[in-house]
């Protein structure tokens, strides 16, 4: 019986006007289910529980990326999410709760410490200093920078597609002052290949831009990230089947 009336309370919250992106990979009611770190809602979740937190405990906290998300339907919607921030200067993994109601209004409803993996291996990621003109790292169009920000992946995941899906997850801002431009919908990664020194990525999802500095800000991103492994020359970008740059206009 009570199977049946969290189905129908989800149905329900569907027809009552809930945002496509909660409905899109809808978890069975009464169960957690696995949801993209870059779904809107999963990202409204995110930035609330770190407010909420520095709020709690009068202190700074810094969402760094969001390394999982999982969408419970009861009468309204759990988020359980793994975020990586800088908590009091410490940076640590920690899973959150948070609760949102059939008004859309949120709770923060846990936040516990991440055990930490046994073991990791780091990449780099490359995000963006705006105006920086080549001072803190690669000079790019528009005056910018590219600068590697160093990061824990898993030591068994495929070190090139673990650093791009690293940098799928990293939120538009980010600490000292640096920006990612890979933001968007929906965003994953297919598959990552190197070959006879071609990387080859291929994502899903759509990018979003918002202006002319926009595209050399992505494309200098996502190379950049692929050419620290050994052995890159070049790199092949596709979105949805087309070519990065035809994907950007």
């Amino acid at each position: 019986m009570k199977r049946v009336l969290l189905t129908v309370l989800a149905l329900l919250m569907l027809g009552a006007g809930v945002p496509t992106s909660l409905a899109q990979d809808a978890p069975i009611a009464g169960g957690y289910g696995e949801r993209r770190v870059n779904d809107p809602g999963v990202a409204a979740a995110a930035a609330f529980a770190v407010r909420e937190r520095g709020r709690q405990t009068r202190r700074r906290v810094t969402l760094l990326s969001i390394r999982r998300a999982e969408t419970q339907v009861v009468a309204g919607m759990n988020y359980r999410l793994v975020l990586n921030v800088r908590e009091g200067g410490e940076v640590r993994d920690v899973t959150a709760v948070v609760f949102q109601n059939l008004r859309r209004r949120m709770s923060l409803e846990s936040w516990e410490p991440t055990p930490a993996p046994s073991s990791g291996r780091e990449v780099k990621v490359y995000l963006v200093a705006l105006d920086d003109n080549g001072r803190r790292g690669k000079k790019i169009g528009c005056n910018d920078s590219l600068v590697p920000v160093t990061r824990s992946v898993s030591a068994d995941a495929v070190p090139l597609k673990a650093a791009v899906e690293e940098l799928l997850s990293i939120p538009r801002e980010y600490e000292g002052g640096l920006g990612n431009y890979w933001f968007g919908e929906n965003l994953s990664v297919q598959s990552a290949t190197v070959r006879a020194g071609v990387a080859t990525i291929r994502i899903r999802g759509n990018v979003y831009i918002a202006g002319i500095c926009d595209a050399p800000r992505i494309e200098g991103q996502i190379r950049e990230t692929a050419r620290q492994f050994r052995g890159v020359r070049s790199v092949r970008v596709f979105v949805n089947g087309r070519r990065l740059a035809d994907a950007l206009r």
